[in-house]
């Protein structure tokens, strides 16, 4: 997408790709299915992850498409917006106290008890990998138009 008011603004031609569209709402959906796509699917039992929104709600789409369980923590702090767009792909929500610390000894216990997979909001390779298919398509669809 292009706005001429922010090339304007900017004084630079700028391309904006509109992960808004993606089906989660943002570009979290890419590494959270990246993530999930790659565990062994005959050993995997479910997944389990921490996040306010949409790390949340990407990994429940995640796991929806892969046909796993999902629970997700939330912080009660959360928007309640969030924690209902995270359930309509079918997580378990459990909230929690809005602590870093609480939130992963959360996911460690539910991960423990359920022998689900955790997937990291962000310091996990396959979610790095997956987050950085953004970059890549857009370079491919600028060069498509003769943008480089």
């Amino acid at each position: 997408l292009t706005c001429a008011r922010v090339d304007d603004l900017a004084g630079a031609k700028v391309f904006i790709k509109g992960e808004n569209m993606q089906v989660t709402g943002s570009f979290k959906a890419r590494g959270a299915l990246n993530a999930v796509l790659s565990l062994p699917k005959l050993r995997t039992k479910g997944v389990v992850c921490h996040s306010a929104g949409n790390h949340a709600a990407a990994v429940a789409f995640a796991a929806r498409a892969s046909d796993l369980p999902c629970h997700v923590v939330i912080p009660r702090s959360a928007p309640k917006s969030k924690v209902a767009n995270t359930e309509s792909f079918g997580a378990t929500v459990e909230l929690c106290e809005p602590s870093n610390e609480v939130r992963e000894a959360t996911v460690q216990r539910i991960a423990e008890e359920l022998g689900y997979h955790v997937v990291p909001p962000y310091d996990d390779l396959h979610v790095i990998a997956g987050q950085g298919t953004l970059a890549i398509e857009l370079i491919e669809q600028l060069s498509a138009v003769g943008e480089e």
